[in-house]
């Protein structure tokens, strides 16, 4: 990236802080947080500061426009001090969903930047110079839709399961490809990090195996928390039984003719027809795929890191050039749609490659080796990719 390159992104960045340096908010006790930051063109990481209050943290963001802003998860005495000499008063629990830990990667390309050439698989060097190639990942809607489902599913279970109260849960849009989830919950506060390890195993359904439902089916699946996800999933599978390749054509079959008396009997957490319908074997595979479907794919290195520090809500990720902002829980609509409002003005790009990209209720055609117009905002995230430069 060169230095008009930089140049313009920082103009963003400081367009966006002037105008929504009110969504930049650490949780409190801010003074008692750890505050790091990615700084300079080198772009080098620069932790153990500290701040008096979110105000001092948004003055020293719009006069220095780091590149990226985090704060630690925990609160701290002495939250200068290196790791070891901080003394932990206690952590906050958040959790971090990715759209890669769904099997959800988006568009890639491999981009050559000496002769600009962009190839749809990995030739480890381009073809027509041999240079070595740079992966690019970019961002699809559909993957930002099915993790902001599962950030959801999260929030859920931790009401469900947890009994945590709504109103103690936040989600936010991680400014790439993921969300965060954060739980302001007393009794969070206090648990252990072997109790961390068990939410995040019940999370993941680590322990959860097809045959418990198979076996003792003739038990009711409770209609909430994790049971419901489970026997949603299988009514999904029931619903489009020929989507799914493990079951055979005489399973298929047999799902079809009684498919309302399935999803009936499941919905209300039995699979005892299932059970008499398809036998043993064809419905552990059901349970199994079920079970799959309904984990919830969390970073377990997030929850149980007390040193972690996690993106700053309000400030923007430098792998997007977009922000991290907070999506309500009951909002149906694509979380992309609500990015906050900055860098409308139109700026002309030479665009190597960017496939079709849906923002702020807009589908962005794709391009190819052309000059286009676009807004800034959309600008600063083909540039942040590495992908298109400033006519």
């Amino acid at each position: 990236m060169n230095g008009s390159e930089l140049r313009f992104l920082r103009s963003v960045y400081s367009e966006y802080y002037l105008k929504h340096s009110n969504l930049i908010e650490v949780p409190p006790p801010v003074s008692k947080r750890e505050i790091g930051f990615v700084v300079g063109n080198e772009k080098v990481m620069k932790r153990h500061m500290s701040f008096q209050d979110n105000e001092a943290i948004r003055k020293y963001i719009l006069d220095n426009l780091p590149w990226d802003a985090f704060h630690s998860c925990s609160v701290y005495e002495f939250p200068e001090n290196p790791i070891d000499k901080k003394n932990v008063i206690w952590s906050e629990i958040a959790f971090d969903i990715d759209a890669k830990d769904l099997g959800c990667q988006g568009e890639t390309y491999w981009v050559c930047d000496k002769c600009g050439e962009v190839f749809k698989k990995d030739l480890q060097k381009c073809s027509s110079c041999g240079n070595e190639l740079r992966e690019v990942n970019f961002i699809a809607s559909t993957c930002i839709e099915k993790t902001y489902e599962k950030a959801k599913e999260l929030a859920l279970s931790l009401v469900e399961d947890f009994g945590v109260n709504e109103n103690e849960i936040k989600v936010f849009y991680s400014g790439h490809m993921g969300f965060h989830v954060y739980v302001d919950s007393q009794v969070f506060r206090e648990i252990s990090q072997d109790e961390r390890r068990e939410i995040i195993d019940f999370l993941l359904l680590n322990e959860l195996q097809p045959n418990f439902f198979v076996l003792f089916s003739q038990l009711q699946i409770n209609k909430v928390g994790v049971g419901r996800r489970i026997a949603s999933n299988v009514v999904k599978i029931i619903e489009s039984p020929s989507s799914y390749a493990f079951l055979d054509e005489d399973s298929i079959k047999k799902i079809e003719q009684r498919k309302k008396e399935l999803i009936s009997s499941v919905s209300e957490g039995s699979l005892k027809l299932a059970l008499s319908l398809l036998g043993q074997k064809i419905l552990k595979r059901i349970v199994q795929e079920a079970l799959s479907m309904s984990r919830i794919p969390i970073d377990p290195s997030v929850t149980l890191d007390e040193h972690r520090i996690i993106r700053m809500p309000g400030t923007i990720n430098s792998k997007s050039s977009f922000p991290k902002f907070e999506v309500s829980l009951s909002e149906k609509v694509y979380p992309l749609d609500l990015l906050p409002t900055y860098g409308e003005k139109p700026i002309k790009l030479k665009v190597r490659i960017a496939p079709p990209f849906r923002l702020r209720g807009e589908t962005f055609k794709e391009l190819h080796n052309t000059e286009e117009e676009v807004p800034r905002f959309y600008a600063a995230y083909l540039v942040s990719k590495g992908v298109a430069q400033v006519v």
